[in-house]
C-alpha cells in the first residue's frame, strides 16, 4: 500500500521533519507495519494519528527544502520538526527531552510560537529553542545563546519547518531530545564536517573525530548520547 497523498479524499496526516535517521531508528524499527514512499518518506500509525515523516539532512536550507516538498506532496494536519538538540542551561542534560513553547531563527530574530495540542501528552521541559546555523560546541557559545536569546535549547533545523509551517497556516510544534547539555565542550571541528548540500556529514564527523584525543572524547559522548536521545524520543512518540 502507497502512503497517503495530498488527495482530497485522503485523511490529513502529521508530518514529521526530522534531520538524520539515527535520531528516529529506534521509532522506525519498534512500531509496526511502518512502510516507505517512493521518495523516501516513512508513513507511521502513531496513537495521535497517522504521520508521514521525512528525513532533511542538517541546516536550515535542507530542513526548508524537505518541508516545502511535504506540503506539495501530502495533505498535512501540522508540521512537527524532532530529533537532537543541544541544551543550553542547567537541568537539560543528555537524554532529556524539550517541548518547545516558541522557535527563534537565530539569522532573523523571528520567533514561531508552538502549538501543544499535537503533543500534549509527552512529559518533557519547556522553553525556548533557538535554530542556529552552527553547531554550538563550546561552553562560552551555549552561554551567549542563552542570554542573547532566552532559549533553553539549540538545534539547526525547526526554525525552517515553523516558518513554513506559518506560510501554510499549519500548526507547527517541535520536540527534541537532547545530546549535549550546557557543560559539555564537543572538541570536533563540525565546519570540517560540512557536506556538499550544506549540511553535516556524519562520515566527516567520524573523520574528525579521531584526529585527536579531545575529538575521540567528544565523539564517543556524542555516540553515546545520541543512542540515550533516540530511544527517549522514540519512547516519547511512541506514547504520543
Amino acid at each position: 500500500m502507497s502512503i497517503p497523498s495530498n488527495r482530497s479524499d485522503y485523511p490529513p496526516l502529521l508530518g514529521i521533519i526530522v534531520a538524520y535517521r539515527w535520531e528516529i531508528s529506534p521509532l522506525l524499527r519498534q512500531q509496526p507495519g511502518v512502510q516507505r514512499s517512493r521518495t523516501g518518506e516513512y508513513y507511521l500509525k502513531l496513537p495521535a494519528g497517522d504521520a508521514v515523516l521525512a528525513l532533511s539532512g542538517a541546516g536550515t536550507s535542507n530542513a526548508r527544502r524537505v518541508a516545502q516538498r511535504m506540503l506539495s506532496q501530502y495533505k498535512l494536519s501540522a508540521l512537527v520538526s524532532a530529533g537532537f538538540a543541544g541544551g543550553l542551561v542547567e537541568g537539560l542534560s543528555a537524554g532529556k527531552l524539550l517541548l518547545a513553547d516558541a522557535v527563534i531563527d537565530e539569522a532573523s530574530g523571528q520567533r514561531y510560537p508552538c502549538d501543544f495540542k499535537y503533543l500534549r501528552d509527552i512529559q518533557a521541559a519547556r522553553g525556548q529553542l533557538v535554530s542556529v546555523q552552527a553547531v554550538a560546541g563550546r561552553v562560552e557559545q551555549k552561554a551567549a545563546l542563552h542570554v542573547r536569546w532566552q532559549a533553553v535549547s539549540a538545534d539547526m533545523e525547526a526554525a525552517a519547518v515553523a516558518r513554513e509551517a506559518a506560510a501554510a497556516e499549519l500548526p507547527f510544534a517541535a520536540l527534541k531530545a537532547i545530546t549535549d547539555g550546557p557543560t559539555d565542550i564537543l572538541a570536533i571541528d563540525f565546519q570540517r564536517c560540512l557536506s556538499a548540500n550544506g549540511g553535516l556529514s556524519s562520515g566527516k564527523i567520524v573523520i574528525d573525530g579521531l584526529r585527536g584525543i579531545a575529538q575521540f572524547r567528544s565523539l564517543c559522548m556524542l555516540a553515546w548520547n545520541s543512542r540515550i536521545a533516540a530511544n527517549n524520543l522514540a519512547a516519547a512518540l511512541s506514547r504520543w
